[in-house]
């Protein structure tokens, strides 16, 4: 089953009501609208790493020995973004449990994506980290336009 239909005509409208309408119901399902949004922007994405890796320069600097790319990234989304549900079988037994694991930046949207880079960048400023945003950068022409 696909995890997302975006729907953008009749036609596709069409093929969800006949993907529905095949459904096999073997345990009871959720379906949810939501206006869609383009996922965070690539530029979003590289500005994100970054800025982690400043962070992690940074933290390293104050004696944060453990505090690499990753740990920082993975600081930032607990701190930020939070966890969601995931559902996991065991290869061995078949027994599926639910474990909470950190959202993916990868899925999120460019408003999200520009929320969670604000929360870091607030955050920054707080522990006294000043972050590079390039003048070229999606982020900073968005923080402009908002200044206006």
């Amino acid at each position: 089953m696909p995890e997302s239909i975006v729907l953008r005509n009749s036609y596709d409208k069409k093929q969800l009501i006949d993907f529905v309408n095949s459904m096999q119901l073997f345990k009871p399902m959720r379906a949810e609208f939501k206006e869609h949004r383009e996922s965070r922007s690539i530029d979003q994405n590289s500005l994100m790493h970054m800025w982690f890796k400043e962070l992690s320069t940074y933290l390293i600097s104050k004696g944060r020995k453990t505090a690499d790319e990753v740990f920082t990234k993975e600081l930032m989304k607990h701190t930020f973004l939070g966890y969601e549900a995931k559902d996991r079988t065991n290869a061995l037994t078949g027994e599926v449990v639910t474990v909470q694991v950190l959202r993916s930046t990868r899925k999120l949207d460019t408003g999200e994506a520009t929320y969670f880079l604000d929360q870091v960048n607030s955050w920054a400023i707080d522990v006294g980290c000043l972050l590079t945003i390039p003048t070229t950068s999606d982020y900073y022409k968005n923080k402009a336009k908002q200044s206006c």
